[in-house]
């Protein structure tokens, strides 16, 4: 199926399960294919997928090394999931948006690497993040109980 909003993926340059090219022939098709001006692929340094979902166990290999990666080239796991959730909230930002260019906050020493796919589409670019990893709070929408849309509902 083809897609017609800004795709964007993220791969771990330190995978416990996959190589770390894992998903990029895919983006590399869906660009070539036409069918969205965007297809984001950024690899972030450090990262393997057990370090961005929060509901997967840890993998520890060879003296804290994870994947191929050494330890001292292992990304903390708290930083790799603000880093992962500051690129992903830009991104969907700057889509809904309809961004002539995006521009992706890069968290100091995990230096994502990446851009779009689509030649002929927006730039993905990187950014210095001004501050370090930060957990980027849940919002909920709250509607005015006041508005006029809602008087006609609301129950009495």
């Amino acid at each position: 199926m083809p897609h017609k909003v800004p795709v964007l993926n993220l791969r771990g340059g330190c995978d416990e399960d996959v190589d770390p090219s894992a998903g990029l022939e895919e983006m590399k098709k869906l660009a070539k294919s036409g069918s969205t001006k965007v297809a984001a692929d950024v690899l972030l340094a450090g990262t393997g997928h057990r370090m961005l979902n929060t509901n997967l166990p840890p993998t520890h290999t060879k003296e804290g090394g994870v994947g191929d990666c050494p330890a001292s080239k292992v990304a903390a796991p708290e930083a790799a999931q603000a880093q992962a959730a500051q690129i992903t909230a830009s991104f969907l930002d700057q889509a809904l948006h309809k961004s002539k260019s995006y521009r992706l906050p890069a968290l100091k020493g995990l230096d994502p690497k990446g851009g779009n796919l689509r030649k002929d589409g927006p730039a993905v670019t990187f950014h210095r993040a001004l501050s370090g990893p930060s957990p980027i709070r849940a919002r909920s929408a709250k509607s005015p109980r006041s508005s006029a849309c809602c008087r006609r509902f609301r129950r009495t």
